[in-house]
């Protein structure tokens, strides 16, 4: 009864143009994300050169156990003898969080559109077994910091140690910095 004296039947017309228009799509939020699982000790030093010479601030996170990240073993850093003579007691309790977090500080002291040139020659890989192989090198890394007309180089040697997770994915579980045999400045990674 109500409904008799509407008009005939309503029809709404919507314009279905640019109701939901399209857009271009954005970059990821980490487009030169190139690291590889890990699955063998070789890609987890190749991860961990491409992380710092990239400057890959993600990548470099993903090359070290952390237990916070799920993994069986906790990252650990022991720096070079010059730097522990320099620096008492700063790096007694370096694990995978101090170690991310100085890597996020010298991206961030960088001059801008320049990146780190990590270099490990005369690699060698020691202790080989089915799940854990130690490695040593000699490495040298060039930065060009901000406010420094230099670019600054730091030598030394390194020892890491890596297992593998039951995942099947290899970490770095420990680093050792060792002063460079050829550079009397004590300049190294540690620096």
């Amino acid at each position: 009864p109500e409904y008799e004296n509407l008009p005939g039947p309503c029809f709404v017309l919507a314009s279905a143009c640019d109701v939901f228009p399209t857009r271009t799509p954005e970059d990821p939020i980490n487009p030169n994300s190139n690291i590889i699982p890990p699955t063998t000790p070789y890609l987890a030093l190749d991860n961990f050169i491409n992380s710092v010479n990239n400057a890959e601030y993600s990548n470099y996170t993903q090359c070290f156990a952390s237990k916070i990240s799920g993994q069986s073993k906790e990252f650990e850093y022991i720096p070079s003898g010059s730097s522990k003579a320099n620096y008492p007691g700063l790096f007694n309790e370096w694990h995978s969080n101090e170690e991310i977090r100085n890597f996020k500080s010298i991206i961030n002291s960088l001059k801008v559109e320049t990146k780190p040139v990590l270099v490990i020659n005369n690699i060698q890989y020691n202790s080989f077994s089915a799940d854990s192989v130690n490695l040593t090198g000699d490495y040298s890394l060039s930065l060009e910091i901000k406010n420094n007309i230099n670019v600054s180089h730091y030598l030394g040697q390194v020892l890491l140690s890596l297992y593998r997770e039951n995942n099947g994915l290899w970490y770095i579980n420990q680093w050792v910095d060792i002063d460079s045999k050829t550079d009397e400045t004590g300049s190294t990674w540690s620096t």
